[in-house]
């Protein structure tokens, strides 16, 4: 799309399959999450060649940056965001849900077109301060998208995921 603000596009990975741009400035660059850190978004996302229907929102997802347990465009996209901030994501599906897609409404090897805002950042609870019930919780997510990755061939991703769970319950 040769729209006049291209240059305002940031290729995340140095390339035009991952991109992002900033829609709202957040607070300042002191604001930006680091991986390890609970973050709170909202996003909602479209498939980029049907920008009508949205198919992937949420008004609130919390989630541990870096860890895995979202498609990569958020963890990379989020890690460059300031608190508040508004932003245009593009992905290529090697970044969202490749050519598995996720049902019932993206379908395999989609491209797709987000907008998130990052409403909250802050430090993850030591594992020694979860109750066990948080701890086998967060495990058992972990366990469980370490499943989802090795179904779909991501071994490293998987050993990822698998070592993170066991994290909770050592």
């Amino acid at each position: 799309s040769d729209d006049k603000h291209s240059e305002d596009w940031i290729f995340v990975l140095g390339h035009e399959l991952l991109k992002k741009r900033i829609l709202k400035p957040g607070k300042d660059v002191t604001s930006r999450p680091m991986n390890g850190q609970m973050v709170t978004v909202r996003y909602s996302g479209t498939l980029y060649h049907q920008p009508d229907t949205v198919v992937d929102n949420s008004d609130r997802l919390t989630f541990t940056l870096g860890d895995g347990d979202v498609i990569m465009a958020f963890d990379l996209c989020v890690a460059l965001m300031e608190l508040g901030e508004i932003a245009e994501v593009v992905t290529d599906p090697k970044y969202a849900y490749g050519p598995s897609g996720k049902e019932p409404s993206i379908p395999a090897n989609a491209t797709l077109h987000y907008e998130l805002e990052l409403l909250s950042v802050e430090d993850a609870p030591k594992i020694t301060e979860l109750s066990a019930l948080e701890r086998a919780s967060r495990a058992n997510q972990k366990r469980e998208r370490g499943n989802g990755l090795y179904a779909k061939g991501e071994y490293s991703q998987a050993i990822s995921s698998y070592t993170k769970a066991l994290q909770f319950v050592d």
